[in-house]
């Protein structure tokens, strides 16, 4: 999750056949830089060791032509909480959207998405709250769900002085964030609010059973793969007797009715792929609002690489236009689902 360790560094493997062009160079590229080392599973010091590391490494990606937005403010929740704040460059009042970074819940910081996250904001024409919640395993579930359902009821509370419409609040994230969005759209749910208006899920982590025909796929990547993704679950949850909560695992929800209108993006070659379609898919069952946007031969994270991929460019004004639509009442679905791959 993020792009601080690949599962496999390599272009081999079932996965060749359907990766973009752009995809298997980026991935050339990037070979043997940042391989998930196989003693993290086995060894706690490792463990700890390869941590250090991924978080040093998380930093902005170098964008040649970074998008500018009209404003960007770092500011705390009651809590103690960072979160930074961009404004779009549309003027006048706009819904507001608590984003959730990605990274396997132990890594990612208000840096790694910024690139993403001002996009998001002019294109949606949002007002974006991101996040910046505790990690683990110093603070594992639910304490960054805690936080991230934290950061709603203050954007809902500030809406007007953020800049936003009051009872217009979104939700969303990539990979361990799109868990977290998730999670957080049942709670509020639960608790009788804060009210969403949308949740947007991009290559959400949601089932904690890890048993998906795409997990067998991509078992070893590339960039993500089964044991990396076992290990980020262990890290999160140590308790495993709460994998099934479903406020960790939001595939284990029985209940999806009431929930906000959903967007989720879809790589093709993710081992986390198949969790997300059936999870779409079992929301349009309880009544939900989806808009599913499939991208073929593109991987977990690509939406982190705007300087070499151009469908992450492509995806994120998508998602955005989807986002649009549906804050402003309109239908997301028409004409908006790629072909199946």
């Amino acid at each position: 999750m993020g792009n601080v360790a690949v599962g496999a560094s390599s272009t081999d493997g079932p996965a060749l056949g359907a990766l973009h062009p752009e995809v298997i160079a980026l991935l050339d590229a990037m070979a043997g830089s940042s391989a998930f080392p196989s003693e993290v599973l086995a060894d706690e010091t490792a463990g700890r060791r390869y941590l250090d590391a991924a978080r040093e490494g998380m930093t902005r990606e170098a964008v040649e032509h970074g998008e500018q937005v009209a404003e960007v403010q770092d500011l705390h929740l009651p809590s103690g909480v960072a979160v930074r704040v961009y404004r779009p460059l549309a003027a006048g009042r706009c819904a507001t959207f608590v984003y959730c970074h990605g990274g396997g819940w132990v890594v990612g910081n208000l840096e790694m998405h910024d690139e993403l996250c001002r996009r998001v904001a002019n294109r949606a024409g949002v007002v974006v709250v991101s996040v910046d919640y505790r990690l683990a395993p110093e603070h594992p579930f639910p304490r960054g769900l805690d936080d991230c359902v934290e950061a709603v009821a203050w954007a809902s509370d500030h809406a007007l002085s953020l800049g936003g419409i009051p009872n217009s609040v979104a939700i969303g994230g990539t990979s361990a964030g799109g868990n977290l969005a998730a999670a957080a759209a049942i709670r509020c749910r639960d608790a009788g609010g804060p009210c969403l208006s949308l949740q947007v899920l991009m290559y959400p982590a949601l089932d904690s059973r890890m048993s998906t025909r795409s997990y067998q796929e991509f078992a070893d990547g590339p960039v993500l793969g089964a044991p990396q993704m076992r290990w980020y679950w262990h890290q999160y949850v140590p308790d495993q007797r709460q994998w099934s909560n479903p406020l960790a695992s939001p595939s284990y929800a029985t209940d999806l009715s009431a929930l906000p209108p959903a967007i989720v993006a879809v790589p093709q070659c993710d081992p986390l792929r198949d969790e997300a379609e059936e999870y779409s898919s079992r929301l349009v069952a309880a009544g939900v609002d989806v808009c599913l946007l499939r991208y073929p031969g593109q991987v977990h994270s690509f939406l982190r690489h705007f300087s070499t991929l151009s469908d992450a460019d492509r995806a994120v004004t998508e998602i955005s236009d989807s986002m649009r639509a549906v804050l402003a009442g309109a239908d997301p679905t028409n004409g908006s689902e790629h072909e199946s791959w």
